[in-house]
């Protein structure tokens, strides 16, 4: 108890220094949990799904031409079923699913924010989601059948038995048989509506074959967990080459990951689990070893009274264990303060890390806050503790000044190394970001927006010709698709019917390239049916020369899925898909008649135009009745996981500024004062402020120069892989480096130079008098 006592009166008698600390733990220990937690939060992925060590999702690779595939999760619609079929003893079901987004309304007409998922009978046994109402098997077999998560029986029915109620799809209506437990959020499975897969197939939508139309996300859940992988994965290819028998110019590869793997198969989640990690680990480290540097740093004022309990029988061990007990205080307090705060900015959190927040931090991941706060004091008062501990009962009697301060430099170095890897981090990502923004894509997309028809009232042509009679228009053109989506592909073959290459495919209207603001190299745009435009890449896949001319002769032709196919036009390549892979051939169609979306171009200002049309859209098709989107921000929404991260480095950058800047000042405070006989001898001697000054800050680049140098080379280092991602970086980044580690290099001096102004114009009497 009188350990206790003590440790409360230090405190409370220390209240500026005791505030700092707390302020310094909550900042950084806060940021650094939601980090950790968030990180095993991704990690528990699909642990949600009863027996999910059972669940295996299906992936394939195709391999054209010698060239194989990225790995997709994209299957053959027949796969899973085909599998669940031929190999009654390994497989105990499964399913073969399509994700349609936020596609149903309520009766009356308004929308439900709830994704749907189309999926066959054997859902959720497969996928092992429990069944609150309802015969699934037998449902699911039939027409139109839907059923819904408890989330959303509480959301939109207040509980009550949404049995027999109809929603609308469009033209169709379909009704409600069951419900089922709603999936948390870190789960692969996301829908709160599941449709009956013959509502779409009964209908002619979706392809569900062996020969093509690979749309299809499936999963197996297995009889035997254990089973060797080696021979499943035989298993499971003799059933895919029965039915899509290899040929000498294409063949397929089916692999079987498990869901408790398969979140780790994504080399981007991967990658940005690590720098989570890192920037985790470095904030913990900083705020723990700053909180030491701050309680070495005041080793020489508490000296005195240590030396007065050990004058009252206290011992090595119970002056260790009394600051042991501070740190543990300091430690909850601000573990108090962190829960308010999370409280207060719960719903902000969330949205900016993308997880909610009470799942992250809810009772099966309370052990990530129990262990940050033991390692906090493990790390936090071991170091301390010892020193105090050793400090010598005559200090009773006479002043304390510690000589051997390598400990301190020692933090400091390590706190500098960790505030220059994360500036040069987020600087650098910051530059990236910016350059994938403003880089030449090939087409004008700020001027560029994406215009879907979504009632049935109004026809495409209807459609078309309104908006391109608006005031704010200044062209409109027909796709199927926009490059910021990506497309989908086709074989392009040889005379022979050998495939030589896989292409992007789209089909276009004659004034496409020009609504767009693509450049047209040679020829024309494609004005009847059997005629294309091409990029320069599909030349060089071709084996043509780019500067062919497609007017040339008889003409250039190509042969695509659809027949052989005159190519008319070249145009410049332009970005498909985002600054992630190099450059991909696309052919693109003619069509003859409006479909939607419409690609529309507006005119300046781009802002007022799409408020002037969006107004006038309503009025004509309804509210619920199109959607706008701008190209530009479709492209910037592919990057969203940096702009992320940009946000989550921004601020612990700040958090790890507030903190190092408190050690920095006390190191600094206590290097004058440990220093301040020495200054004033040599005031007496002749020196001047400035050399005093000068002094004390080439004293301090000994310590930040190296720490600096460390911590952007580890930064430049590792953002090397995830550079590697993009298939253009900002030039000079090397040169950003040395500039962010010199600016930083000259924000330590300019600290140091003022901190020590007082001391250096200090008469040295009075320095020698408080001596």
């Amino acid at each position: 108890m009188k350990q206790i006592y003590y440790t409360l009166r230090s405190l409370s008698q220390n209240k500026a220094a005791t505030t700092i600390k707390v302020l310094s733990l909550t900042l950084g220990l806060g940021m650094s949990i939601i980090l950790f937690a968030g990180i095993a939060y991704t990690l528990s992925y699909n642990k949600c799904l009863r027996d999910y060590d059972s669940i295996y999702q299906l992936m394939m690779q195709f391999e054209t031409a010698g060239k194989k595939s990225d790995i997709t999760r994209q299957c053959y619609g027949k796969l899973a079923g085909s599998l669940y079929e031929e190999l009654p003893d390994v497989i105990e079901s499964a399913v073969a699913m399509r994700d349609l987004g936020n596609c149903f309304d309520m009766a009356d007409g308004r929308n439900l924010p709830y994704f749907t998922t189309a999926a066959d009978s054997l859902f959720f046994e497969t996928m092992g989601i429990n069944v609150i109402s309802g015969n699934p098997r037998l449902d699911l077999q039939q027409n139109d059948v839907i059923y819904v998560s408890t989330r959303m029986v509480d959301e939109v029915f207040h509980g009550e038995n949404p049995v027999g109620t109809q929603l609308i799809r469009g033209n169709d209506k379909a009704t409600i048989k069951g419900v089922f437990e709603a999936l948390p959020a870190n789960c692969d499975i996301t829908c709160d509506i599941v449709l009956s897969l013959p509502s779409l197939l009964n209908r002619g939508i979706g392809y569900f074959g062996w020969d093509g139309g690979s749309g299809w996300t499936e999963f197996v859940r297995l009889k035997d967990k254990d089973i060797d992988p080696e021979r499943l994965h035989a298993l499971i290819n003799q059933v895919t080459e029965r039915h899509a028998p290899p040929a000498d110019d294409n063949s397929c590869e089916t692999f079987a990951i498990s869901i408790r793997d398969s979140i780790l198969k994504n080399s981007d989640l991967r990658r940005q689990l690590m720098i989570l990690g890192a920037l985790a680990l470095a904030l913990f480290l900083i705020t723990a070893l700053n909180y030491a540097l701050m309680s070495i740093s005041t080793l020489s004022k508490r000296a005195k009274a240590i030396g007065v309990h050990k004058c009252c029988g206290a011992d090595s061990n119970k002056i260790f264990g009394m600051f042991v007990l501070e740190t543990v205080t300091i430690t909850l307090i601000a573990l108090l303060l962190m829960g308010i705060m999370w409280w207060l900015f719960n719903d902000t959190i969330s949205e900016l890390t993308g997880n909610p927040l009470t799942e992250m931090l809810n009772a099966d991941r309370a052990w990530v806050i129990v262990a940050v706060a033991l390692m906090m004091v493990a790390v936090g008062a071991v170091i301390p503790g010892r020193l105090f501990a050793r400090v010598p009962v005559s200090q009773v009697f006479r002043r304390f000044s510690e000589r051997n301060n390598g400990w301190k430099r020692v933090l400091l170095f390590i706190e500098l190394v960790g505030v220059s890897f994360v500036f040069a981090w987020l600087c650098a990502t910051s530059l990236q970001y910016r350059h994938l923004r403003t880089a030449d894509k090939g087409y004008d997309s700020d001027l560029l927006v994406q215009v879907e028809n979504m009632t049935m009232d109004i026809s495409p042509e209807a459609a078309y010709n309104f908006i391109r009679s608006h005031q704010a228009v200044e062209g409109i053109a027909s796709s199927y698709s926009c490059p910021a989506f990506g497309y989908s592909g086709e074989y392009i073959r040889d005379d022979n019917g050998n495939i030589i290459f896989s292409s992007r495919t789209d089909d276009c209207s004659p004034n496409y390239v020009e609504v767009m603001g693509m450049t047209l190299l040679a020829g024309r745009a494609p004005q009847q049916e059997g005629e294309a435009i091409v990029n320069q890449e599909f030349l060089r896949k071709s084996g043509l020369p780019e500067n062919t001319s497609p007017t040339a002769g008889e003409g250039l032709f190509t042969n695509a899925e659809r027949g052989r196919v005159r190519i008319t036009g070249i145009v410049k390549d332009f970005n498909i898909g985002g600054f992630y892979d190099e450059q991909e051939p696309i052919i693109m169609h003619y069509i003859g008649n409006p479909a939607s979306p419409f690609t529309v171009r507006l005119k300046r200002p781009v802002n007022e135009s799409i408020k002037l049309l969006n107004e006038s859209l309503s009025d004509y098709m309804g509210n619920d009745g199109f959607w706008i989107l701008q190209v530009s921000e479709l492209g910037a929404n592919g990057y969203s996981s940096i702009k992320i991260m940009i946000f989550i480095f921004s601020l612990a950058i700040i958090i790890i500024v507030i903190i190092t800047s408190m050690g920095m000042i006390g190191f600094i405070n206590d290097e004058i004062q440990r220093k301040s006989k020495e200054i004033a001898i040599r005031k007496i001697n002749g020196a001047t402020a400035r050399e005093v000054v000068e002094l004390l800050c080439s004293n301090m680049l000994k310590t930040a120069v190296p720490a600096v140098a460390i911590g952007t080379l580890a930064a430049w280092f590792f953002q090397r892989a995830w550079f590697s991602q993009y298939s253009t970086v900002v030039s000079g980044i090397g040169l950003w480096y040395v500039a962010i580690a010199l600016l930083l290099i000259i924000v330590v001096i300019a600290v140091v130079a003022l901190m020590t102004q007082r001391i250096a114009k200090e008469n040295p009497v009075t320095s020698l008098r408080n001596e």
